[in-house]
């Protein structure tokens, strides 16, 4: 089997989906600026994120102790090759807040195949004025780190210009579905 071929039938925009299991994976992030409403984008899920899933639920690897979400400033788009060890040099880490490292992401509990911290969403204090362009959740929690895992990448619909004084907050969600 071409697993290049078998890979483009698993994944597009929405997330993952395993016919033959009738199992789909995706997730939504929300972006927002001081008390303004999250607009929401799709996410991708990286080789990188997906090669730890199987490892943690299929082969007894180790899994993360925490998530952290860390947003970009350079005007790219992810690709499934993304990270941790390249997510800095490509995307252009954003590192111009408050906070003395990427915020922890905090997922509520799973109900119906979800998990999602959008009761509960990153929240930057920006004190450098720039534009994001996107965020990823990564297992590292220092700023510019590069090792641990990058799970997953996001380009919000619309870039978004923070000011100094202002405040970032990051919801992600990721659902799975039987479609059986």
């Amino acid at each position: 089997m071409n697993t290049k071929n078998f890979a483009a039938l698993l994944c597009s925009p929405d997330g993952i989906a395993l016919p033959a299991s009738t199992l789909a994976v995706g997730g939504y992030v929300g972006l927002a600026r001081n008390d303004e409403p999250m607009e929401w984008s799709h996410n991708l899920v990286s080789n990188e994120g997906l090669a730890d899933l199987l490892s943690v639920y299929l082969a007894g690897g180790t899994p993360a102790t925490a998530w952290y979400v860390a947003p970009w400033a350079n005007n790219v788009t992810p690709g499934a090759a993304w990270t941790a060890a390249n997510f800095d040099a490509t995307a252009g880490e954003f590192t111009g807040y408050d906070e003395a490292n990427r915020p922890v992401w905090t997922p509520g509990e799973v109900a119906d195949q979800t998990i999602s911290s959008i009761l509960n969403a990153a929240t930057f204090t920006i004190n450098t004025a720039g534009t994001i362009y996107g965020a990823a959740l990564v297992s590292a929690q220092a700023k510019q780190a590069t090792t641990g895992k990058l799970f997953s990448a996001f380009r919000f619909a619309n870039s978004r210009t923070f000011e100094a004084g202002d405040t970032m907050s990051i919801a992600y969600f990721v659902q799975a579905q039987s479609n059986a």
